[in-house]
């Protein structure tokens, strides 16, 4: 067993890094210590475990370069929520031996794929973990059609559409007004944001759906995968949207909703 430790900047996040570090060495597991920038760049071979010490944006960094590997990922939650971290920081020494011994599950997590059509070429953009986000890059609403296997569903006009995974379901997508998504449900979410008309409300379909959406308009529009990668958009494009056939393996040591994360946070909130 190889565990990579990728931590935020920040001194907590580094003084827990090292604390780990210690421990499994101490059980003769091979561990080596990194700063969670640009992980791209690190070398992943022989890894069978990387505890990255961060938000969500961390978390999803990381997982993004791991989709379809078999290394399992263990989030320790450094941000606000954490909706994709299995434990907080204080939690690391109920846990240590779980985690040495291998004791816990996993969650695949799915993860979407987006093709975009122009002028009869394709381009593949990417793969994405939460969400892909289809907006306005001006003041205008955008109008777009969706076609779900192929027949027509209907005409969004509004700011902009988000197509989350069940993982991304808590991220815009519930800020747009979207339903919360159990984990290891097999499904997608569709929601509008601002959309011009009241009617137009979240739709969630099945995970094997073959989504398009089409821009009928002529307003500036772009797609950004998870926030990361971005394409600018023009009239009569097609965007096409499915599940991936390659996951990521997240690790799970006390199961809690997001739901739950949720109402913890609420809780929290001062009025």
């Amino acid at each position: 067993m190889k565990v990579l430790i990728l931590h935020k900047n920040g001194p907590r996040a580094y003084e827990l890094a090292c604390t780990i570090e210690a421990d499994l060495k101490a059980r003769g597991i091979e561990t080596v210590v990194r700063e969670s920038h640009n992980t791209a760049s690190w070398d992943w071979q022989d890894i069978t475990l990387i505890i990255v010490l961060g938000g969500d944006g961390t978390i999803l960094e990381t997982a993004r370069v791991l989709t379809g590997s078999d290394i399992h990922l263990l989030g320790i939650n450094f941000g606000k929520i954490g909706f994709l971290s299995s434990i907080e920081p204080e939690d690391w020494p109920m846990i240590r031996e779980k985690i040495i011994n291998q004791q816990y599950t996993l969650e695949k997590r799915m993860t979407i794929e987006t093709q975009i059509v122009r002028n009869g070429q394709t381009l593949n953009l990417g793969r994405a973990i939460n969400d892909a986000i289809i907006r306005s890059q001006v003041l205008h609403i955008v109008t777009l059609g969706l076609y779900i296997n192929g027949i027509p569903n209907g005409t969004y006009r509004a700011d902009g559409v988000v197509c989350a995974t069940p993982a991304g379901a808590t991220a815009y997508s519930y800020s747009a007004g979207g339903p919360v998504l159990a984990g290891d449900l097999d499904a997608m979410v569709i929601t509008p944001i601002c959309p011009q008309l009241s009617c137009s409300r979240s739709l969630v379909v099945k995970g094997d759906a073959q989504l398009e959406f089409t821009i009928d308009c002529d307003c500036t529009s772009r797609i950004a995968l998870d926030g990361e990668i971005e394409m600018d958009l023009i009239k009569g494009d097609r965007i096409l949207i499915r599940q991936s056939r390659e996951t990521v393996d997240f690790v799970q040591i006390n199961s809690v909703s997001s739901m739950e994360k949720i109402m913890h946070c609420r809780h929290k909130m001062p009025y």
